[in-house]
């Protein structure tokens, strides 16, 4: 949850949960960017592991404008991606 200002906006570290392909890695961060009064929440590849975990967010770094979002939580294995 640690912010880096800039001037008109800021960018926000933002915990969850997610995949690292065949690495054992389980935690991430994502980002909440914030130009003036715009929020885009950046999750590529979060895992809704606990949903409880998600009501902490707006309340830090307000309510997103837009979401993006990656589709495969599972990963694939670094092979794949390395070859």
């Amino acid at each position: 949850m640690e912010s880096l200002a800039f001037n008109g906006g800021a960018i926000t570290a933002v915990p969850f949960l997610g995949e690292h392909a065949d690495l054992d890695v389980r935690a991430k961060a994502g980002y909440a960017v914030r130009i003036g009064r715009r929020i885009i929440l950046f999750l590529a590849d979060s895992d809704n592991v606990e949903p409880r975990l998600y009501r902490h967010v707006p309340p830090e770094v307000g309510t997103p404008d837009a979401l993006f979002l990656g589709m495969e939580c599972d990963g694939a294995p670094l092979s794949l991606h390395y070859a």
